[in-house]
Protein backbone atom coordinates (compact mmCIF):
# COMPACT_ATOMS: atom_id res chain seq x y z
CA UNK A 1 0.00 0.00 0.00
CA UNK A 2 2.85 2.54 0.77
CA UNK A 3 4.73 1.88 -2.51
CA UNK A 4 1.15 2.30 -4.33
CA UNK A 5 1.07 5.60 -2.59
CA UNK A 6 4.70 6.74 -3.07
CA UNK A 7 4.83 7.21 0.45
CA UNK A 8 8.33 6.47 1.55
CA UNK A 9 10.80 7.67 4.27
CA UNK A 10 12.46 9.58 1.53
CA UNK A 11 9.90 11.73 -0.08
CA UNK A 12 8.04 12.90 3.00
CA UNK A 13 8.19 16.43 0.78
CA UNK A 14 5.43 15.33 -1.53
CA UNK A 15 2.98 15.02 0.84
CA UNK A 16 1.33 12.22 3.13
CA UNK A 17 -1.52 10.32 1.76
CA UNK A 18 -4.44 10.57 4.13
CA UNK A 19 -4.27 6.42 5.37
CA UNK A 20 -6.43 6.00 8.67
CA UNK A 21 -4.91 2.52 10.21
CA UNK A 22 -7.71 0.54 11.73
CA UNK A 23 -5.23 -1.55 13.69
CA UNK A 24 -1.61 -2.40 13.81
CA UNK A 25 0.07 -5.77 11.85
CA UNK A 26 0.18 -8.57 13.83
CA UNK A 27 2.98 -9.70 12.82
CA UNK A 28 4.50 -5.81 13.32
CA UNK A 29 7.26 -7.60 15.55
CA UNK A 30 8.97 -9.79 12.79
CA UNK A 31 10.04 -6.56 10.96
CA UNK A 32 13.11 -5.79 13.33
CA UNK A 33 15.04 -3.73 10.42
CA UNK A 34 11.76 -1.94 9.32
CA UNK A 35 9.50 -1.85 12.44
CA UNK A 36 10.34 1.74 13.81
CA UNK A 37 9.77 3.16 10.16
CA UNK A 38 6.44 1.19 9.59
CA UNK A 39 5.26 2.37 12.71
CA UNK A 40 6.14 5.68 12.38
CA UNK A 41 4.98 5.78 8.77
CA UNK A 42 1.64 3.98 9.63
CA UNK A 43 0.77 6.77 12.75
CA UNK A 44 2.13 9.83 10.66
CA UNK A 45 -1.01 10.37 8.59
CA UNK A 46 -3.58 10.09 11.06
CA UNK A 47 -1.59 12.63 13.80
CA UNK A 48 -1.41 14.99 11.13
CA UNK A 49 -5.08 14.34 10.46
CA UNK A 50 -6.23 15.07 14.27
CA UNK A 51 -3.92 18.20 14.16
CA UNK A 52 -5.72 19.00 11.06
CA UNK A 53 -9.40 19.19 12.55
CA UNK A 54 -8.11 20.61 15.73
CA UNK A 55 -6.47 23.82 13.82
CA UNK A 56 -9.50 24.08 11.61
CA UNK A 57 -11.08 24.49 15.11
CA UNK A 58 -8.39 26.91 16.21
CA UNK A 59 -8.78 29.21 13.09
CA UNK A 60 -12.43 29.05 13.65
CA UNK A 61 -11.89 30.42 17.43
CA UNK A 62 -9.71 33.18 16.19
CA UNK A 63 -11.97 34.39 13.77
CA UNK A 64 -14.20 34.41 16.30
CA UNK A 65 -11.95 36.51 18.70
CA UNK A 66 -10.83 39.03 15.87
CA UNK A 67 -14.96 39.77 16.03
CA UNK A 68 -15.37 40.31 19.38
CA UNK A 69 -12.36 42.75 19.67
CA UNK A 70 -13.50 44.84 17.07
CA UNK A 71 -17.43 44.39 18.02
CA UNK A 72 -17.32 43.96 22.03
CA UNK A 73 -19.84 40.95 21.69
CA UNK A 74 -20.25 37.94 20.09
CA UNK A 75 -23.62 36.80 17.73
CA UNK A 76 -25.67 34.39 18.89
CA UNK A 77 -24.08 31.73 16.69
CA UNK A 78 -20.33 32.89 17.57
CA UNK A 79 -21.57 31.92 21.02
CA UNK A 80 -23.31 28.91 20.59
CA UNK A 81 -20.00 28.10 18.65
CA UNK A 82 -18.14 28.92 21.94
CA UNK A 83 -20.07 26.85 24.13
CA UNK A 84 -20.08 23.61 22.08
CA UNK A 85 -16.12 23.78 21.60
CA UNK A 86 -15.66 24.80 25.70
CA UNK A 87 -18.12 20.98 26.10
CA UNK A 88 -15.43 19.75 24.05
CA UNK A 89 -12.74 20.75 25.66
CA UNK A 90 -14.02 20.49 29.15
CA UNK A 91 -14.83 24.20 30.52
CA UNK A 92 -17.21 24.82 32.35
CA UNK A 93 -19.04 27.91 30.77
CA UNK A 94 -21.04 29.30 33.89
CA UNK A 95 -18.52 31.16 35.42
CA UNK A 96 -16.85 32.72 32.64
CA UNK A 97 -17.30 35.85 30.63
CA UNK A 98 -17.06 35.95 26.80
CA UNK A 99 -13.12 37.20 27.35
CA UNK A 100 -12.35 34.79 29.74
CA UNK A 101 -14.06 31.46 27.46
CA UNK A 102 -11.92 32.78 24.58
CA UNK A 103 -8.72 32.68 26.17
CA UNK A 104 -9.70 30.07 27.83
CA UNK A 105 -10.02 27.97 24.94
CA UNK A 106 -6.80 29.72 23.09
CA UNK A 107 -4.85 27.50 25.51
CA UNK A 108 -6.74 24.03 24.65
CA UNK A 109 -7.67 24.16 21.30
CA UNK A 110 -4.05 23.41 19.69
CA UNK A 111 -2.47 20.87 18.06
CA UNK A 112 0.22 18.43 19.61
CA UNK A 113 3.45 18.28 17.30
CA UNK A 114 3.76 15.23 15.59
CA UNK A 115 7.37 14.25 17.14
CA UNK A 116 5.83 14.06 20.75
CA UNK A 117 2.94 12.08 19.88
CA UNK A 118 5.44 9.69 17.68
CA UNK A 119 7.65 9.28 20.69
CA UNK A 120 5.28 8.55 23.42
CA UNK A 121 2.98 6.18 21.18
CA UNK A 122 6.36 4.39 20.77
CA UNK A 123 7.77 4.47 23.99
CA UNK A 124 4.09 3.94 26.18
CA UNK A 125 2.99 0.79 23.21
CA UNK A 126 6.89 -0.84 23.13
CA UNK A 127 6.10 0.29 19.09
CA UNK A 128 3.40 -1.20 19.04
CA UNK A 129 3.51 -4.51 20.05
CA UNK A 130 2.06 -4.47 23.48
CA UNK A 131 -0.86 -6.22 24.56
CA UNK A 132 -2.82 -2.91 25.20
CA UNK A 133 -2.10 -1.87 21.71
CA UNK A 134 -2.67 -5.32 20.34
CA UNK A 135 -5.71 -6.06 21.89
CA UNK A 136 -7.02 -2.43 22.50
CA UNK A 137 -5.81 -0.51 19.47
CA UNK A 138 -4.33 1.67 22.51
CA UNK A 139 -1.03 3.29 22.09
CA UNK A 140 -0.50 5.86 24.83
CA UNK A 141 -1.71 3.46 28.24
CA UNK A 142 -4.99 5.33 28.89
CA UNK A 143 -7.30 3.93 31.65
CA UNK A 144 -11.07 3.64 32.24
CA UNK A 145 -12.59 3.54 35.47
CA UNK A 146 -15.97 2.19 33.94
CA UNK A 147 -15.67 -1.95 34.59
CA UNK A 148 -15.76 -4.03 32.15
CA UNK A 149 -15.02 -1.44 29.69
CA UNK A 150 -11.18 -1.79 28.96
CA UNK A 151 -8.50 -4.93 30.02
CA UNK A 152 -7.67 -5.31 33.03
CA UNK A 153 -3.63 -5.06 33.66
CA UNK A 154 -2.18 -8.65 34.58
CA UNK A 155 -0.37 -7.49 37.70
CA UNK A 156 -3.42 -5.02 38.61
CA UNK A 157 -3.02 -3.85 42.41
CA UNK A 158 -5.15 -5.69 44.80
CA UNK A 159 -8.33 -3.27 45.23
CA UNK A 160 -7.78 -1.23 42.23
CA UNK A 161 -10.13 0.20 39.82
CA UNK A 162 -9.04 1.26 36.82
CA UNK A 163 -8.47 -0.91 33.69
CA UNK A 164 -6.76 0.27 30.31
CA UNK A 165 -8.44 1.87 27.34
CA UNK A 166 -10.14 -0.33 24.43
CA UNK A 167 -10.37 1.57 21.19
CA UNK A 168 -12.26 0.94 17.70
CA UNK A 169 -9.50 2.00 16.10
CA UNK A 170 -5.78 3.93 15.97
CA UNK A 171 -7.34 7.03 15.55
CA UNK A 172 -9.31 6.72 18.46
CA UNK A 173 -6.87 6.35 20.28
CA UNK A 174 -4.55 9.20 18.72
CA UNK A 175 -7.45 11.94 19.22
CA UNK A 176 -8.32 10.72 22.63
CA UNK A 177 -4.86 11.25 23.86
CA UNK A 178 -4.26 14.34 22.28
CA UNK A 179 -7.52 15.16 23.54
CA UNK A 180 -6.24 14.40 26.91
CA UNK A 181 -3.48 16.59 27.02
CA UNK A 182 -5.19 19.72 25.66
CA UNK A 183 -7.94 19.11 28.94
CA UNK A 184 -7.10 17.22 31.64
CA UNK A 185 -5.66 19.34 34.20
CA UNK A 186 -2.65 17.55 34.78
CA UNK A 187 -0.85 19.12 31.61
CA UNK A 188 -1.36 22.25 32.40
CA UNK A 189 2.18 23.11 32.35
CA UNK A 190 2.58 21.94 28.45
CA UNK A 191 -0.25 24.04 27.62
CA UNK A 192 1.01 27.18 29.13
CA UNK A 193 3.97 26.56 27.77
CA UNK A 194 2.63 25.66 24.11
CA UNK A 195 0.76 29.28 24.77
CA UNK A 196 3.66 31.41 26.09
CA UNK A 197 5.66 30.38 22.23
CA UNK A 198 2.46 31.35 20.14
CA UNK A 199 2.46 34.59 22.34
CA UNK A 200 5.61 34.84 21.32
CA UNK A 201 5.25 34.11 17.85
CA UNK A 202 7.91 30.57 17.94
CA UNK A 203 6.85 27.22 16.49
CA UNK A 204 5.94 24.99 18.67
CA UNK A 205 7.93 21.95 19.21
CA UNK A 206 7.60 18.59 20.80
CA UNK A 207 11.22 19.01 22.19
CA UNK A 208 9.61 21.74 24.00
CA UNK A 209 6.35 20.71 25.44
CA UNK A 210 7.63 17.22 26.72
CA UNK A 211 8.73 19.92 29.67
CA UNK A 212 5.04 19.53 30.69
CA UNK A 213 4.23 15.81 30.95
CA UNK A 214 5.96 16.00 34.60
CA UNK A 215 2.76 13.97 35.67
CA UNK A 216 2.43 11.53 32.22
CA UNK A 217 4.50 9.05 34.16
CA UNK A 218 5.92 8.26 37.62
CA UNK A 219 9.08 8.16 36.58
CA UNK A 220 8.59 11.85 36.33
CA UNK A 221 12.23 13.73 35.10
CA UNK A 222 13.63 10.27 33.96
CA UNK A 223 10.61 9.73 31.39
CA UNK A 224 10.82 13.32 30.04
CA UNK A 225 14.66 12.41 29.60
CA UNK A 226 13.44 8.93 27.71
CA UNK A 227 11.06 11.21 25.34
CA UNK A 228 13.12 13.70 24.95
CA UNK A 229 16.01 11.31 23.80
CA UNK A 230 13.39 9.34 21.12
CA UNK A 231 12.42 12.58 19.55
CA UNK A 232 16.24 13.36 18.94
CA UNK A 233 17.28 9.77 17.91
CA UNK A 234 14.81 9.37 15.64
CA UNK A 235 14.88 12.75 14.38
CA UNK A 236 11.04 12.70 14.61
CA UNK A 237 11.11 16.82 14.50
CA UNK A 238 11.20 16.51 10.90
CA UNK A 239 7.65 15.05 10.94
CA UNK A 240 6.49 17.94 12.41
CA UNK A 241 6.49 19.88 9.12
CA UNK A 242 5.04 17.24 7.50
CA UNK A 243 1.59 18.12 5.60
CA UNK A 244 -1.54 16.08 4.18
CA UNK A 245 -1.91 15.20 0.72
CA UNK A 246 -5.16 15.89 -0.75
CA UNK A 247 -7.18 12.52 -0.11
CA UNK A 248 -8.53 12.35 -3.88
CA UNK A 249 -4.86 11.02 -5.31
CA UNK A 250 -4.82 8.86 -2.36
CA UNK A 251 -8.58 7.04 -2.89
CA UNK A 252 -8.20 6.79 -6.31
CA UNK A 253 -4.84 5.01 -5.78
CA UNK A 254 -5.99 2.96 -2.80
CA UNK A 255 -9.48 2.08 -4.39
CA UNK A 256 -7.95 0.52 -7.79
CA UNK A 257 -4.74 -1.69 -5.59
CA UNK A 258 -4.92 -3.73 -2.96
CA UNK A 259 -7.90 -3.35 -1.02
CA UNK A 260 -7.53 -6.96 0.80
CA UNK A 261 -5.55 -6.06 3.76
CA UNK A 262 -7.82 -5.09 6.02
CA UNK A 263 -5.62 -2.29 7.61
CA UNK A 264 -5.96 1.03 6.04
CA UNK A 265 -8.67 2.87 4.68
CA UNK A 266 -8.40 6.90 3.28
CA UNK A 267 -10.49 9.81 4.13
CA UNK A 268 -12.86 9.59 1.51
CA UNK A 269 -13.69 5.91 3.63
CA UNK A 270 -14.47 7.52 7.03
CA UNK A 271 -18.09 7.89 6.69
CA UNK A 272 -18.52 6.18 10.24
CA UNK A 273 -15.68 8.09 11.87
CA UNK A 274 -17.51 10.88 13.24
CA UNK A 275 -20.46 9.57 14.48
CA UNK A 276 -17.85 7.29 16.38
CA UNK A 277 -16.51 10.59 17.61
CA UNK A 278 -19.90 12.09 18.45
CA UNK A 279 -21.09 8.77 20.53
CA UNK A 280 -17.61 9.27 22.08
CA UNK A 281 -17.52 12.42 23.99
CA UNK A 282 -14.09 11.57 25.53
CA UNK A 283 -12.56 11.68 22.10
Amino acid sequence: MFSELDYSWENLDRGVPPLYLERLPVDLKQHRQGKKRLFFMGLLPMVLMANEEIANEREQLLDILGRYQSAGRLELEERRKLDEMAKEYRISVEPLGESSLLQRLLKRVDIIPPSLVLAQAANESAWGTSRFAREGNNLFGQWTFTPGTGIVPRNRPQGARYEVRKFASLYDSVRSYINNLNTHEAYLDLRNIRMELREKGKQVSGRDLVKGLQRYSIRRDDYITEIDQMIRYNRLSRFNSARLRSSSAAAQSADSGQGGYGLFSTRVKLAGLEASLDQNPEL
